[in-house]
């Protein structure tokens, strides 16, 4: 069985705020993560195994989203470019 990933998008510099696509597949988070990355210069992106923290103090402000969400946020990124 594989393990599920925990997709952590942040645009620089802000990267005190974070937004997270939780239980997902390596292939879906490969998808949006690539697309995350493609739509702008200061966008950025994590993989990590589900449930796992990749910070430890200070704790940032983590907002959980959806594919939606990615999908909606990408194109207000390029519509503002």
């Amino acid at each position: 069985m594989d393990k599920k990933i925990d997709l952590y998008l942040w645009i620089i510099p802000h990267s005190d705020v974070l937004y997270k696509l939780g239980g997902i597949d390596r292939e879906t988070a490969d998808h949006y993560a690539m697309l995350w990355f493609s739509a702008g210069d200061n966008n950025d992106y994590m993989y990590v195994l589900e449930g796992s923290k990749p910070w430890s103090t200070p704790e940032p402000t983590v907002h959980d989203i959806t594919i939606e969400w990615i999908e909606n946020k990408i194109k207000n990124l390029e519509e503002s470019q």
